[in-house]
């Protein structure tokens, strides 16, 4: 019958949550232990140690001081350069197809900010979720914002092939500065991705008596 299960039925498959994976990514290299309440209290506390790998820049990188720096003036020039041809009154930021271009860029450009505060924050001993939210991140995003940014430049030059190069200084100028903008993320990609980061077995010991969760 329907409301008995057969014994070698295979049970359902549950498919993981949002909330679930975003515990299991932040919980990476963590090691959980249940350890008797204080005092002699009943119940169990439940305790976090990290047991996974330090990431961190030795002695002979460059000072992470500067890398901060050049990093932000890097976004910021890329930024404000893209701005700057973008809001100039040309005949391709006129057309209707260069919004849908021009807007996923804006929002990966205030994201990647949103990123890069997080990277300056960021501890000298990074966890492993805290050196992928931070360095490898980064790269992503500047990596996306090339793509996006190659695509205006080149939608922008296409466009001058097809109107005839009426007012192509102009529209030239603003293609160009588009295409700087992602040679200035290329930048800060390949120095981010090249910065030689080493991995250290975390040395932090588990609680007095406490019972690793399974």
């Amino acid at each position: 019958m329907g409301i008995f299960k057969r014994k070698n039925e295979a049970p359902e498959k549950k498919w993981p949550t949002i909330r679930s994976l975003r515990l299991k990514r932040h919980s990476e290299g963590y090691t959980f232990y249940l350890v008797p309440g204080k005092n002699g209290k009943p119940g169990h506390k439940r305790v976090s140690v990290y047991t996974g790998d330090y990431y961190f820049l030795p002695d002979t990188a460059p000072s992470a001081i500067r890398l901060r720096l050049l990093y932000g003036l890097l976004l910021l020039a890329s930024a404000g350069l893209f701005l700057l041809c973008g809001t100039r009154t040309v005949p391709f930021n006129l057309a209707r197809y260069t919004a849908l271009l021009q807007l996923p860029v804006i929002f990966l450009y205030i994201y990647t900010l949103a990123v890069f505060f997080y990277y300056v924050l960021a501890p000298k001993r990074m966890t492993v979720s805290d050196y992928r939210a931070s360095s490898l991140r980064l790269q992503r995003c500047c990596l996306a914002l090339m793509g996006f940014l190659l695509l205006c430049g080149a939608a922008a030059l296409l466009h001058l092939c097809f109107t005839g190069f009426r007012e192509a200084s102009s529209s030239l100028l603003c293609a160009a500065g588009t295409l700087l903008s992602a040679v200035f993320m290329d930048i800060l990609y390949h120095t981010e991705k090249k910065l030689p980061y080493e991995k250290e077995k975390s040395r932090d010991k588990p609680p007095k008596n406490g019972v690793k969760c399974q």
